[in-house]
């Protein structure tokens, strides 16, 4: 099972009740990969899209998303023991889970 930038739209309780509906389905392995967020990688998604991206709706979507994503800490405790959540490059996160 896979899914690429869906935890950062969930809540705390949400992402509780998604990982639970993963485990269950998960027959190998299970991989979530989504955002990081830190001050950092804020400025320099705003700096950089706004000089690409000028009009697009993606500057202001892509700042929210980057605001509302977790820290590895943050994910690591919504997930729970049972998920390994580590940092990779660019400002993203990877969970993994096999049952």
């Amino acid at each position: 099972m896979i899914s690429n930038h869906v935890v950062h739209h969930l809540s705390g309780g949400e992402v509780g009740v998604f990982r639970d509906q993963v485990e269950r389905l998960t027959r190998r392995y299970a991989i979530m990969n989504d955002i990081a967020r830190s001050a950092l990688g804020y400025l320099l998604f705003a700096g950089f899209a706004r000089l690409v991206m000028r009009d697009s709706f993606s500057v202001p979507d892509g700042l929210i998303s980057i605001r509302r994503s977790f820290t590895r800490a943050e994910l690591q405790a919504a997930l729970g023991p049972r998920w390994c959540v580590r940092r990779t490059v660019l400002f993203r996160l990877v969970a993994t889970f096999e049952p």
